[in-house]
């Protein structure tokens, strides 16, 4: 349920912080939707608290590197990844 939860919880940082940095705030948006849809579908209204907890650790964590390096970060793991669509330019 925490990765999942984790999973949303980034996809949700990337689209509200990193536009400037060039990611795709509606693919990100759309990877959070399919990420928290999936948590209440396995987990149930639990997902929802654990999903909470989590988007707040999340803020902190992106308020204590500063949007600038954190997107940055976020570019290179989603490269790494092979989701070079959420900072391609668009």
């Amino acid at each position: 349920m925490q990765g999942v939860a984790r999973a949303a919880s980034l996809m949700q940082a990337i689209g509200g912080i990193c536009g400037p940095a060039g990611a795709d705030a509606a693919l990100a948006a759309n990877y959070f939707k399919s990420f928290a849809d999936a948590g209440r579908e396995a987990y149930g209204p639990e997902f929802d608290k654990v999903l909470e907890r989590e988007i707040a650790r999340r803020a902190a964590e992106t308020h204590a590197a500063g949007a600038e390096a954190w997107c940055a970060q976020q570019k290179r793991q989603q490269d790494r990844l092979g989701n070079e669509p959420l900072f391609a330019p668009h």
